[in-house]
């Protein structure tokens, strides 16, 4: 994945596609700090044919980054919920 920042009011917004007709996919998603590549969140997503995942990644009013997911019926490896990362 490319660069992420949510800094100075930025959101960075992240979308998946399956172009496959009839093949399902899984990919997995690694977000890793910038001063020392350590992993912030990682986990899996397996879109189903034709299938669109989204997130976006903003910052809370206390500098705590917040994740946020689509809520539709895309299967995550972990779970995932809209938890801030620490």
């Amino acid at each position: 994945m490319p660069y992420f920042t949510a800094q100075n009011g930025n959101i960075t917004v992240l979308h998946l596609m399956n172009t496959d007709t009839f093949n399902g996919k899984a990919v997995k998603v690694r977000f890793r700090g910038a001063a020392n590549s350590d992993d912030l969140m990682d986990f899996q997503v397996f879109l189903s044919p034709q299938d669109v995942w989204t997130a976006a990644v903003t910052q809370r009013s206390n500098g705590i980054l917040q994740p946020g997911f689509s809520s539709d019926n895309t299967c995550t490896l972990p779970k995932l919920n809209s938890a801030p990362w620490q």
